[in-house]
């Protein structure tokens, strides 16, 4: 029998291949390996798991619609960015009334116009934005004021002199003042300026404060002479040491509405004016009323000038009545003194007094004094007398 060859194998020096894939029908030999063999297994199977996720065929079918999605995510995301950072408010802190005029003024000119969904401020674009400050000031929007006393609030830093906050107290003043006039009836908008010195500490020494407003007021409306006087006494009654004559009035087509020149004597003749053409009105309505029953309303016209006579007496009289006198008090007083004569010097002739001729040494020398006062009511009479203006001295009446 023929003996078989000896195989030998180095174990040490063979590369070891793996079983698993020598046999393509999954049967194979467990081999022992080093322990890096199994990490660099892993390492390389791992692509090929990736590899075949994706080769699967629903994944495959799926990828463009993620990839679809996640392009407009980012465009989505990109344009909110842009699109954001592109838009500006034009006013903060106005109100809900300056903001629908500013919209409504803003879409008639065709500018792109946006309202911030936190604040609700009105935006527009960075391109846009000083063409729509500029068609905003020639419409004279925003009409209320912007400022007041948020200046106070808006910088409350330490640093600040005793001066800035005097001054950004009189500011504030000034537009919140502007602000409560702009709400009364016929003015749209207003502007106060306000003279406020430095007082002393001295009474006698203080110094009035003075106030100008100018005011603005609506197409068509007239503003009145009572408007005028309430925005007088309130400006007046806003500011310390500041009296209703210290304050001017002036209208946006530089009239003189109230001045501290304009004394009550001014302000009388615009009452006397009112007064004189009410009396030509009531006459004038006697007159029509009682002619338009034989004539007819329509075929008479009357015409009345009335002449009134303001002058304004005033005089104070004071009267005596002597008959009515009556003693009220009395006092009297008297003063009365005796002296005795002379009765010689003393020496030789006093040791040896003479006889006195006729008892002539006996006589004394003397004086009285009287005095009296009364006192007399009388009874006084004071009489203040005040004629009041507006006589009607003539009228003059035309049918």
């Amino acid at each position: 029998m023929a003996e078989q060859p000896a195989i030998t194998a180095d174990t040490n020096t063979a590369p070891r291949t793996d079983p698993l894939l020598e046999q393509p029908d999954g049967q194979g030999v467990a081999v022992n390996s080093p322990p890096g063999a199994l990490t660099s297994t892993a390492n390389a199977t791992a692509p090929t798991v990736a590899s075949s996720f994706f080769q699967q065929p629903a994944v495959q079918k799926s990828i463009p619609a993620v990839v679809v999605i996640v392009v407009l995510l980012i465009s989505v995301m990109v344009y909110s960015l842009f699109n954001s950072a592109s838009f500006r408010p034009l006013f903060e802190g106005i109100s809900q009334k300056d903001q629908s005029a500013i919209y409504t003024a803003l879409i008639a000119a065709d500018i792109p116009v946006k309202l911030d969904p936190v604040s609700g401020n009105v935006t527009v674009s960075t391109d846009d934005y000083h063409e729509a400050k500029l068609l905003l000031a020639s419409q004279g929007l925003p009409e209320s004021s912007i400022g007041g006393f948020n200046l106070i609030r808006k910088d409350q830093s330490m640093g600040t002199s005793q001066f800035m906050e005097k001054m950004r107290y009189k500011l504030a003043m000034e537009e919140e003042l502007a602000t409560s006039i702009a709400t009364i009836d016929s003015i749209r908008r207003a502007r106060v300026h306000l003279a406020i010195p430095k007082q002393s500490v001295f009474i006698r020494n203080r110094e009035a404060s003075k106030a100008s407003v100018v005011v603005f007021q609506h197409q068509g409306r007239t503003i009145t002479t009572g408007q005028v006087e309430a925005i007088i006494h309130m400006v007046a009654s806003s500011i310390p040491f500041m009296e209703a004559e210290s304050v001017s009035v002036v209208d946006s087509h530089g009239k003189l509405l109230h001045s501290k020149s304009s004394s009550q004597d001014f302000n009388l003749s615009n009452e006397q004016l009112q007064y004189r053409n009410q009396i030509e009105d009531m006459y004038r309505t006697r007159v029509l009323s009682i002619l338009s029953t034989f004539l007819g309303k329509e075929n008479i016209h009357a015409e009345v000038n009335a002449e009134v006579d303001y002058t304004l007496i005033e005089s104070t009289s004071q009267f005596f009545n002597p008959k009515t006198i009556s003693l009220r008090s009395e006092q009297m007083s008297g003063q009365s003194s005796s002296s005795p004569g002379a009765s010689g010097v003393p020496g030789f002739l006093s040791n040896n007094p003479l006889t006195p001729a006729g008892g002539a040494g006996n006589q004394t020398s003397g004086s009285s004094t009287g005095s009296s006062t009364r006192n007399y009511e009388v009874d006084k009479t004071i009489r203040h007398e005040k004629k009041i203006a507006g006589v009607v001295t003539r009228l003059a009446v035309a049918v």
